[in-house]
């Protein structure tokens, strides 16, 4: 069964309104008081699912150029949130890892946003924030899957930008 276009608009429509809406309300977290900015707090999320990551391996994850990760480690590693360490299997790399402050922050940004979202669900019963759950997990899915082809691409020696029928072409970040 094929999503009709009419569907997949509405679709990207509703993903671009909720990452804007997101991008506001996370804006007012304690990290955000803190000085830390949600791409840092990005960062630190992934690199929290990982006991260590090189710099070019996190990139591809994150999408972005090194260059732009370089200055957010900088950062992070200056505030104490993030260590790395030279990679044994190659001189010229480091290895990337969350440090204890980092956990913490990381933890403290996650509470604050499940008991925030918890909040927001009070006309919500338990079904249809599983269901949710389940439909956005899915929808990451194809993302993350769609993600992994592009960096294979870029590995392989395409320069070009990602495919037209990837999904995520038709999704930008407000």
């Amino acid at each position: 069964m094929t999503v009709t276009e009419s569907t997949a608009a509405a679709l990207v429509e509703q993903i671009t309104r909720l990452q804007r809406t997101i991008k506001h309300v996370t804006a007012r977290s304690t990290a955000a008081a803190d000085g830390v900015g949600m791409a840092h707090v990005g960062i630190l999320f992934m690199l929290c699912s990982s006991s260590e990551r090189r710099a070019t391996d996190l990139a591809d994850d994150l999408g972005i150029g090194t260059s732009a990760l370089s200055r957010q480690i900088s950062a992070l590693e200056d505030r104490g949130l993030l260590s790395r360490r030279p990679d044994p299997d190659d001189g010229r790399a480091s290895l990337l890892s969350v440090t204890a402050s980092g956990r913490d922050l990381v933890g403290a940004v996650t509470a604050e946003r499940t008991q925030r979202l918890k909040d927001l669900l009070t006309g919500w019963d338990e079904a249809e924030a599983e269901h949710a759950t389940r439909t956005l997990g899915r929808l990451s899915e194809v993302f993350q899957i769609a993600q992994h082809e592009n960096v294979r691409l870029r590995h392989d020696g395409d320069p070009g930008e990602a495919p037209a029928s990837a999904p995520e072409a038709a999704i930008t970040t407000a």
